[in-house]
């Protein structure tokens, strides 16, 4: 199994893996679109931008959880 099979894997059943790859993956594609010339990573830029403020807002809805289940007594 290589590592782009693993990573995949991982990335179908852990959400916080699959925005890290998709973010990095779109990452790429623009990079590879500025240097190719494409004039299409306009879209790629807003698809970047919607991940991250996804991103945001998925750490923020876990932030007023964080902690709850610890046990102080410990």
């Amino acid at each position: 199994m290589s590592i782009s099979d693993t990573v995949s894997q991982v990335a179908a059943t852990n959400p916080t893996v699959g925005v890290a790859v998709a973010s990095a993956q779109t990452k790429s594609a623009i990079v590879a679109g500025l240097q190719t010339g494409d004039a299409a990573f306009g879209g790629l830029l807003g698809a970047t931008s919607t991940q991250a403020l996804e991103t945001s807002q998925l750490l923020s809805g876990l932030t007023p959880n964080l902690g709850q289940n610890v046990d102080l007594r410990a």
